[in-house]
């Protein structure tokens, strides 16, 4: 603890006149060592407040003239959403704000330094380590904003392939870790510490790279990594993509069951107030920034995200939520979508399907239309079409059936018989 608290003093470079708030409850780490410890160790003040409450946030700042305060993301987001702000006294003492425990989306970074002119500082820790791990330059002209920042000078921090080899930089794998701040082990059940790795390294089980500066970037964790169909789909790295859209609010990628694929990617979105964003508006959005196996097959809105007061998400406990709600809501349909469709109707739905997946005009969906001669329309993307039929028209395609479809036309043939059969 003593070597932890000294490494991120100097991180930090704040020292014994300075004044920290507390906002954090004091058995979350990151409010203990940063608000409370840290002002301990170096003689200083802290203000402690019995929870964070946006409407006396900046006024305590404001008053007790302080220097720092740790938060979280959420609280980041609550403060750039509110109509009032810091005033001139905040402006005067306060000098940065730190934030860790969940990720930090660049925009929602930027938008609140342009909108209050106060530096972000974001860092990156777990409770093992005794908090904090790296952090990143409290100086906004030497920081890298998509990074968790470089290691506190109380350990190292290295990445680590399956293998147990040591990766170089731009080469993704696990975070592994040693130094002074690990802790021995968890405790066994014979009351002593048993520790979890044999090699040295304290393994995360996050997953990121390092750059050639030293700086860490987090990429997902390795439990929440989406198997689809054989690719590898890390969550957090499509949530970037999706969070850059100006309507999204926030997102969660989360991994449901999948008959075919054996698991599919499903965003769910919170949208911003005032605004009317539509899943096929997204669906092109990540069209246009993410490879084809990594955009998702289906978007959902949803008024809020179940997180934690850090801000974080049981994305398992979650997917299973949502897994459960979307079966719920498939049973409920009495009548198959778009089942009235005949005739020239239909014809022209599935072509806006083929359209909207392979992010093409309509007018250019011809009969004669595909695989031969349209690039995206391979084995991946003749599923994410499928998919969009199966949503479309609710029902099931036999894979077989599916898979011998040539062109438009006899998708359109395939369809307007199923429908049919339905009739």
């Amino acid at each position: 603890m003593l070597a932890e608290l000294e490494a991120m003093v100097t991180a930090y470079g704040l020292g014994g006149e300075d004044r920290h708030l507390c906002v954090l409850p004091l058995f979350h780490a990151s409010g203990m060592y940063r608000n409370v410890l840290m002002p301990f160790w170096q003689g200083g003040s802290t203000v402690l407040c019995e929870a964070f409450e946006q409407e006396t946030f900046w006024p305590l700042v404001s008053r007790h003239e302080v220097n720092f305060v740790q938060v979280v993301p959420s609280i980041l987001a609550v403060l750039a959403d509110q109509e009032d702000g810091p005033d001139a006294q905040v402006h005067r003492s306060l000098k940065y704000i730190g934030t860790a425990s969940a990720p930090l989306s660049p925009r929602l970074l930027e938008r609140f330094e342009a909108r209050f002119g106060i530096p972000i500082v974001q860092g990156f820790g777990l409770t093992e380590l005794t908090c904090g791990i790296t952090l990143n330059e409290t100086d906004p002209a030497r920081r890298k904003v998509e990074s968790v920042g470089r290691p506190l000078a109380v350990n190292e921090v290295r990445i680590m392939d399956e293998a147990g080899r040591f990766l170089l930089p731009g080469e993704e794998g696990e975070v592994v870790i040693r130094g002074d701040n690990v802790m021995l082990g968890y405790l066994g059940s014979d009351g002593r510490p048993a520790s979890p790795w044999n090699d040295g390294w304290f393994h995360t089980s996050d997953l990121g790279h390092l750059d050639a500066d030293g700086f860490v970037y987090l990429t997902g964790r390795r439990s929440d990594i989406i198997n689809r169909g054989g690719h590898k789909i890390s969550p957090v790295e499509v949530e970037k993509v999706l969070m850059q859209h100006p309507a999204v609010k926030d997102v969660v990628v989360i991994g449901l069951p999948h008959e075919i694929l054996g698991e599919d990617a499903v965003a769910c979105v919170v949208r911003n107030t005032g605004t009317e964003l539509v899943g096929t508006e997204l669906l092109h959005f990540a069209q246009e920034r993410l490879p084809a196996f990594k955009v998702p097959t289906s978007f959902h809105f949803l008024d809020k995200l179940p997180r934690t007061g850090p801000g974080k998400i049981n994305r398992r406990a979650f997917a299973a939520a949502m897994a459960l709600e979307i079966a719920t809501e498939d049973a409920a349909a009495d009548v198959p979508v778009n089942s009235h469709l005949t005739g020239k109707e239909l014809t022209q739905r599935v072509r806006e399907i083929v359209a909207e997946v392979f992010s093409l005009p309509v007018d250019k969906v011809t009969d004669e239309l595909g695989p031969h001669k349209l690039r995206a329309w391979d084995s991946l993307g003749q599923i994410r079409l499928v998919l969009a039929l199966e949503d479309g028209f609710s029902f099931r395609h036999d894979p077989r059936e599916a898979n011998a479809v040539r062109n438009v036309g006899e998708l359109i043939a395939m369809v307007a018989h199923r429908m049919g059969q339905q009739g």
